[in-house]
């Protein structure tokens, strides 16, 4: 967990570089969001770093903006098991009209002491 924490510190940060040296050089990340009945859109597949680091600010990916008004978001329920580390990225607050954001499932494979695998999925409730 402590490679996976030290990421998403880095993401946050906006110290994507540094992000990248958590990679392997070959690491995949797939992303989707996904409805209550499996619904899946904005699907994507990305492999190796230069790809990956394109996507490295985007939610789910970080914990934060930086911007006051957005969420923050809090590792929950998490699971470590051999080489591989499950959990929820869950909002602290609720939009302004009332209505929750969505929380992320990630799912990150290590190879060593490096992310070989990164899958992202935005938990959408109205799809």
């Amino acid at each position: 967990m402590a490679v996976v924490k030290a990421f998403y510190d880095s993401n946050d940060g906006g110290r994507f570089d540094a992000s990248l040296a958590f990679l392997t050089n070959d690491a995949t990340l797939a992303s989707w969001s996904e409805g209550v009945n499996g619904y899946h859109m904005m699907e994507k597949h990305l492999t190796g770093k230069a790809q990956i680091r394109k996507a490295l600010g985007t939610p789910g990916l970080r914990r934060t903006t930086g911007r006051p008004d957005d969420p923050m978001y809090r590792e929950t329920e998490a699971s470590v098991s051999d080489d591989s580390v499950k959990f929820i990225l869950r909002p602290d607050r609720l939009r302004p009209n009332g209505k929750p954001y969505h929380p992320y499932k990630v799912e990150v494979r290590l190879e060593g002491c490096k992310i070989k695998a990164l899958t992202v999925i935005e938990l959408v409730t109205w799809l």
